[in-house]
């Protein structure tokens, strides 16, 4: 079976930003937050948010 080759052609561009929240001094909880995003050949966004409990 013949299988194509790959193609490196174009340009791409990619970006991520985060940032971390603790919602007060003597919380327990900590926030992160992310956002990445592309852009060239293939377009997209994605993100992330989780929730971290400290005991």
């Amino acid at each position: 079976m013949a299988i194509r080759g790959a193609d490196i052609s174009g340009t791409s561009v990619r970006g991520e930003i985060g940032a971390t929240f603790r919602p007060g001094e003597k919380s327990n909880v900590t926030l992160d937050l992310n956002l990445s995003g592309f852009a060239g050949k293939k377009q997209g966004l994605t993100g992330g948010l989780s929730a971290v409990f400290h005991i």
